[in-house]
């Protein structure tokens, strides 16, 4: 009666009860149950030695109900057989979904993780200083690695615990390896997909230290960048009013802005140059794509030296003009 008590949550799927209540009520009952067919058979067995001393009318009767309680002992002992087949059935099933809800979060800290990896593509372009929100992306990304690492080690405790426990079961082995087998190799993907994004963070950390470390000398380039593009601007309108006629200061204002920038320039390229000499990895990197707005900045201002010469040629050639014809 016990025993059918203790089935019916099982036979009826009910979810609002704990499992492992079930289980374990389950247990007690089939040891009740085998220590109560144990009993009866010891009675049955004492019953039968003392119909022997009987004579045969008598005894045949006794001996007809011993027979009966023996078929009643015999018909309890297979039910608590299949009983206990079946909850081995429940515990294999109950022990691989624990495992498996751990693995599943594992798995969905993972994809936290990939997600806060994305935004470690946006921590600036190369020779740039750190875009906005880069040091935040990449705490997101740590906290995110080690909620995940954290996750995968209480699935894999899981996974070795259960599968020690479903060795001690007697149907261990129906089925049992095949599933595990298919948890551990999700629970090895977890570790990788985690390995690798470690690896991304680490990139990012690295890439992040060293736009902080040039980070004064990118900002002194930007604003080396942005003269030259400002003297550009002055030369372009200067040679417009020199085409009719050079005005003085005009071309003595280009001359001192040209002087300041290309000063400024120089003094940034040289920076940037030392530091090229012993840099490797990110350093390189970042410091390679300087050299290249350093360069491109250069030539720009080439062409602005040129036609700031030029003007200042014609200043004077109209200025001797002026004078000969005194």
């Amino acid at each position: 009666q016990q025993m059918s008590e203790t089935e019916l949550p099982f036979l009826r799927g009910d979810k609002s009860q704990d499992v492992e209540t079930l289980i374990t009520q389950a247990d007690e009952a089939a040891t009740k149950a085998h220590t109560s067919l144990a009993e009866a058979q010891t009675f049955v067995a004492k019953k039968l030695v003392e119909v022997a001393r009987f004579s045969d009318g008598p005894a045949k009767a006794v001996k007809e109900e011993i027979d009966m309680m023996q078929k009643r002992i015999e018909d309890g002992r297979e039910r608590l057989q299949q009983f206990r087949s079946n909850l081995a059935d429940r515990k294999r099933t109950h022990l691989l979904e624990e495992v498996d809800a751990k693995v599943q979060s594992a798995e969905e800290e993972v994809l936290r993780l990939a997600e806060a990896a994305r935004d470690l593509s946006n921590l600036g372009a190369v020779g740039e200083a750190v875009a906005e929100g880069g040091r935040e992306a990449v705490e997101r990304a740590n906290v995110a690695e080690r909620a995940a690492q954290a996750s995968l080690v209480v699935a894999r405790k899981y996974l070795l615990q259960r599968t020690a426990d479903l060795k001690k079961l007697a149907i261990a082995g129906a089925g049992s390896g095949g599933e595990l087998g298919r948890l551990q190799t999700r629970v090895n993907n977890v570790q990788q997909e985690i390995a690798k994004f470690r690896n991304t963070t680490k990139d990012a950390e690295e890439r992040l230290r060293v736009k902080q470390m040039v980070g004064e000398v990118a900002s002194r380039l930007q604003m080396t960048e942005a003269e030259v593009d400002r003297v550009a601007s002055v030369a372009v309108t200067a040679s417009k009013e020199a085409a009719v006629e050079p005005d003085p200061e005009q071309v003595d204002r280009l001359e001192k802005a040209t002087k300041s920038a290309s000063t400024k320039l120089s003094a940034t390229a040289n920076l940037v140059d030392i530091k090229l000499k012993t840099a490797s990895g990110f350093l390189r990197e970042e410091l390679a794509a300087m050299r290249s707005k350093i360069a491109a900045a250069e030539k720009k201002l080439a062409s602005v030296v040129t036609a700031a010469k030029e003007q200042k040629e014609r200043l004077l050639c109209t200025e001797m003009t002026v004078e000969a014809t005194a």
